[in-house]
């Protein structure tokens, strides 16, 4: 019986120095751990030479660059949607100011033009066009009045002269 007492009492004493062994091999593990787990963070934060920078201040950067792209290329969306709406609100206002000014200084040509919607569009989308000496030349063709031209007879067209045929 002093036997299974003694391999019971020795049993237990290899059990706890075992368990001791294994939780300093553990803790030793532990602080190797700890201390690679650092250095790779600090190498990570801190900067390896005096001209290279750190790996985090170049995610940083890159992240940075990207954000004030995103934001160059929204603000540039804005102001260009706004110069075009301007842009159209100034091309409107240039066409209805063509358009007055043609049916006001010229009813039948502004006339003639409704009846000729591509012409018209055209001549709205380029008011200029209106300067143009072909342009004037019609102008003045449809605006001014009929001259009399004299007959045969040394009548006008316009006399009551009836030959039959105009």
């Amino acid at each position: 019986m002093v036997n299974i007492v003694l391999t019971a009492v020795l049993t237990a004493v290899m059990v706890g120095i075992i368990s001791l062994a294994v939780v300093f091999f553990m803790i030793r593990l532990y602080r190797q751990e700890k201390i690679r787990f650092l250095q790779s963070i600090r190498a990570y934060f801190e900067s390896p030479g005096p001209e290279r920078p750190s790996e985090f201040s170049q995610v940083t950067a890159a992240i940075s660059q990207q954000f004030a792209a995103s934001i160059v290329s929204s603000l540039k969306g804005s102001f260009m949607g706004m110069q075009s709406v301007d842009s159209r609100n100034v091309q409107r206002l240039e066409n209805d100011l063509a358009n007055d000014m043609l049916q006001m200084n010229h009813p039948l040509v502004a006339t003639l033009l409704d009846q000729f919607p591509a012409v018209k569009r055209r001549i709205m989308k380029n008011p200029e066009l209106l300067q143009t000496p072909q342009v004037q030349a019609l102008i003045s063709r449809f605006t001014r009045p009929a001259e009399p031209r004299p007959d045969d007879n040394n009548h006008t067209n316009n006399e009551s002269s009836f030959k039959g045929v105009y």
